[in-house]
């Protein structure tokens, strides 16, 4: 197989990730409507009490033929992927008649900011404790970290930012203001405070893959073949041991993206940030499911995009892997 067929095969792969996903939401969804008897018309409904039940009975008719609930399931999933495809909308929110797309293209921004500075710094961060740890294994050092990481990664992320909050609660810098600053300084600032909490919670999640892969490179027999022939040990960790992690490590990065972007949900909640996360709890508290289909769709093209942009790095980044001018792979 050559790297251009590889490509062409992630690009079906990705396309086929999507149209999984989106067939799971819009059948979780269908299972929600018949086993649990979760109509959603009715919550458009709630205070429409002491009406006569024939009228309530037709209102409820036209609203599911306002929101398409009157068709079969795949024809409202086929519907959505025409409009996806072929007019890139995401549908019409049931709450506030906005385009889903708008409301995506307005909050994204917001959750970038502040999980975008925060992958920044706890990414290099873990990566050089990961190493140093797996240097003094054992060690006061190694301990120290594995404690202390273990303990911020092992407490729910809406309690940390809980605790960041009373503690910072006399600098005025959460919840975010209303309305939100304007430049670039004035967002970093209201944002300083997630992004700690972001920092403190994944560095220790990727702290804990990289020291386990580097104590396993670091017990090589290449790695014990470097050793005796006398090289120093910095030498061994920075050149040898580090060129075969590189592949690992890519992959790591991008397995941990997905998780800690979908935990941000949780801190946009508690430091009121109207970031995707925001928007999806409050779209589920309102049952506004245009909204949850339209944020899981964007979730998983740049989930599904980014991990196939990882195994074509990962191809050029492995030594086990040799390519010839045609990039044909051998092993």
């Amino acid at each position: 197989m050559n790297l251009g067929q590889y490509i062409f095969y992630r690009i079906v792969g990705v396309f086929l990730q999507l149209l999984g996903a989106l067939a799971l939401v819009f059948s979780l969804i269908q299972i929600m409507i018949s086993f649990f008897g979760l109509d959603p018309t009715v919550f458009f409904l709630i205070n429409f009490r002491g009406v006569d039940p024939q009228k309530k009975a037709a209102v409820l008719s036209q609203l599911r033929q306002q929101l398409g609930l009157d068709k079969p399931l795949i024809v409202r999933y086929f519907y959505f992927l025409r409009d996806l495809f072929l007019k890139g909308s995401l549908g019409t929110s049931w709450g506030t008649g906005l385009d889903v797309s708008k409301i995506v293209a307005d909050a994204l921004p917001n959750t970038m900011i502040t999980f975008g500075f925060a992958f920044l710094i706890y990414t290099p961060l873990a990566f050089l404790l990961g190493i140093m740890a797996s240097q003094r294994r054992g060690g006061i050092f190694d301990s120290f970290i594995r404690v202390a990481t273990t303990a911020t990664y092992a407490i729910p992320s809406y309690i940390v930012g809980l605790w960041v909050v009373i503690l910072f609660s006399g600098y005025d810098l959460a919840p975010w203001p209303r309305p939100i600053p304007s430049g670039f300084l004035g967002l970093l600032r209201v944002s300083l405070l997630p992004i700690l909490v972001v920092v403190l919670i994944y560095t220790g999640f990727q702290f804990r893959l990289v020291r386990a892969h580097m104590l396993e490179i670091l017990q090589s027999n290449y790695i014990r073949t470097a050793r005796a022939k006398g090289l120093t040990e910095r030498t061994i960790v920075y050149k040898h041991a580090l060129r075969n992690a590189l592949p690992y490590f890519v992959t790591t990065i991008a397995v941990t993206f997905p998780i800690a972007f979908s935990g941000v949900a949780a801190l946009e909640v508690v430091f009121q940030i109207p970031g995707i996360g925001f928007v999806m709890i409050a779209a589920a508290n309102n049952f506004d499911w245009p909204i949850l289909i339209g944020v899981t769709a964007v979730f998983t093209i740049l989930n599904a995009f980014l991990l196939g942009i990882t195994d074509i790095v990962v191809i050029y980044l492995s030594p086990k892997l040799r390519f010839e001018k045609r990039f044909s792979m051998k092993y």
